[in-house]
């Protein structure tokens, strides 16, 4: 308890001292499997979970291709900063508002890393290419009336990796 402390008030400290304001990074403009363009205020390396990854938010700019979206989360892996995956939601009103977004996220996603669809439905796409895979779909949470547009994209090579690492951390 006395670590998560320290660690916090370090980050409140850190957050007058960071010396660049960070700016809205565009998630199409983030590599998957590189480290984050712009730095965390601190290390994850010993956080005290077991996880082998850390996660935090970061904005969308307004005039991205995927402004359905008005943040998104990075998942970075602590030993080596990589960014194991980006995921981002947003909840519709109707339906059509949800598919029309996904259509339009599709569309976005496949030219940019040039994407082979495995499953390209109304309400659900799967892809991949090279070292990523994409999920996306527009579904009801349970109870929920309203859809929620929902995409992934994941690298390959550090999804095994952290798999290996959870197995290591909670063995059988």
């Amino acid at each position: 308890m006395a670590r998560l402390l320290l660690a916090l008030a370090a980050a409140l400290l850190s957050m007058q001292c960071y010396g660049q304001k960070p700016v809205p990074l565009d998630m199409l403009n983030v590599t998957i499997g590189k480290p984050f363009p712009i730095p965390p205020l601190f290390p994850f390396k010993s956080d005290g979970s077991q996880l082998p990854f850390y996660s935090y938010s970061a904005p969308m700019p307004s005039n991205s291709q995927l402004n359905m979206f008005f943040d998104y989360d990075v998942d970075a892996m602590k030993d080596n900063g990589n960014v194991y995956s980006l995921r981002a939601k947003r909840t519709f009103d109707s339906t059509n508002e949800c598919t029309r977004a996904l259509k339009s996220l599709t569309a976005a996603v496949t030219a940019k890393y040039q994407l082979v669809p495995s499953k390209s439905e109304p309400t659900l796409f799967q892809a991949a290419a090279k070292d990523i895979e994409v999920e996306s779909s527009c579904a009801f949470a349970a109870g929920s009336p309203y859809p929620t547009l929902s995409f992934r994209i994941t690298s390959t090579s550090e999804k095994q990796r952290v798999s290996e690492l959870m197995r290591k951390a909670f063995p059988r």
